[in-house]
């Protein structure tokens, strides 16, 4: 059996995309370990192998990029795979070291690494436009020596196919596995969902927490969430409408949005919003959810072709609050919404059919 050896020093172990998506899916046909940089256990998930190559998760960047990223050479180059499938741009120096001694290397694009840069607010805005082009030019450059790159959004595609790299579009859409049919008739609870890796003002925290102060609809909100969002949340929360979570397990998450009627998708059209799926909105379809969706042109698309939400300029307050007052008013408008959302979640927007895609790569690759 083909042996494929997955990599990330960024993201947990337990990322969807990484591990219940695509690691999962491999490893039905191939053996598939998964290298982390996180200190934990070693233990087996889905049939995939998980182990860190370090004892102590990095305490910065720095170290992270540098010291973890030789371990993490080693370690893969150690384990003798037939592919090495990794996940972070910094990682693309592995990649290219693994390359060199005749390996076959994917390269997995969840973003654009240039626009994520200079959505950030850390450094100063023309130092951010600096790395963001250097980092833009590395990242084209390693690209291109890699055997395959995989691609989440056809705007990403069209990007490394015009670089001359070999592209396979793989959306991250929900696998109905995780998201069975939701029960009809049963009860959902007039309150907004928000779940998301994390909640801060480009998210449309201050929007989403006025929608629910101005009509009484409670807001449960998923993700890691700084001490600014805290403050922002406890001004703004009003008197026991707003229920925060952090980071739980993907089944809570679920379950919750399976209470719901209304599921929130307000993130600002920043460089990565305005080219990129966003992940919640397919995932909320699955639940049969009704969508409130910013009116970014890619999402709009979605959410109007599938007749399953309302979209709205998230930077207009009054229409996020009016969105929201009209689901609620209207919950049997917003349970038709949701049953079209997973409607089309079945027909297209679900991650079996983008399996597909991922196992011909590799069929490519390596057999």
């Amino acid at each position: 059996m083909a042996k494929i050896c997955i990599m990330t020093t960024v993201h947990r172990r337990d990322d969807t995309r990484i591990l219940s998506r695509e690691g999962r899916s491999l490893a039905r046909v191939y053996d598939v370990i998964l290298l982390t940089a996180d200190g934990l256990p070693e233990e087996t998930i889905d049939g995939v192998r998980i182990r860190s190559v370090v004892t102590e998760k990095p305490r910065s960047r720095p170290e992270r990029m540098l010291r973890t990223a030789s371990i993490m050479f080693r370690a893969a180059l150690a384990e003798d795979a037939d592919a090495y499938h990794f996940h972070d741009p910094e990682l693309l120096g592995v990649g290219m070291r693994l390359k060199r001694r005749g390996k076959t290397v994917v390269y997995d694009v969840h973003e654009s690494i240039s626009d994520t840069i200079t959505d950030r607010d850390y450094l100063p805005a023309a130092m951010l436009r600096g790395l963001a082009r250097a980092a833009g030019w590395a990242d084209r450059n390693g690209a291109r020596k890699m055997d395959a790159v995989v691609t989440v959004t056809p705007f990403l595609k069209e990007r490394y196919d015009s670089w001359g790299c070999r592209t396979a579009l793989v959306c991250n859409f929900p696998s109905l596995e995780d998201f069975p049919p939701p029960e009809d008739g049963a009860p959902r609870e007039i309150s907004m969902c928000c779940a998301g890796a994390r909640v801060d003002y480009s998210r449309g925290i201050v929007e989403m927490l006025e929608a629910s102060r101005r009509t009484g609809v409670p807001l449960h909100l998923f993700g890691k969430m700084h001490d600014a969002m805290e403050r922002e949340t406890a001004q703004r929360g009003g008197e026991g409408l707003v229920h925060t979570y952090g980071f739980v397990p993907p089944e809570t998450v679920r379950r919750q949005m399976y209470s719901s009627l209304i599921g929130m998708v307000v993130e600002y059209p920043t460089g990565n919003a305005v080219n990129a799926y966003c992940v919640k909105l397919f995932e909320y379809m699955a639940a049969g959810l009704a969508v409130v969706s910013s009116d970014i042109p890619l999402w709009r698309e979605i959410v109007e072709g599938a007749d399953c939400g309302i979209c709205v300029d998230p930077n207009d307050l009054d229409a996020v609050v009016e969105a929201v007052r009209r689901l609620a008013a209207d919950p049997e408008e917003a349970r038709r919404l949701g049953r079209n959302g997973r409607r089309w979640a079945e027909k297209q927007y679900n991650w079996a059919r983008e399996e597909e895609k991922l196992l011909a790569l590799y069929r490519e690759l390596i057999e």
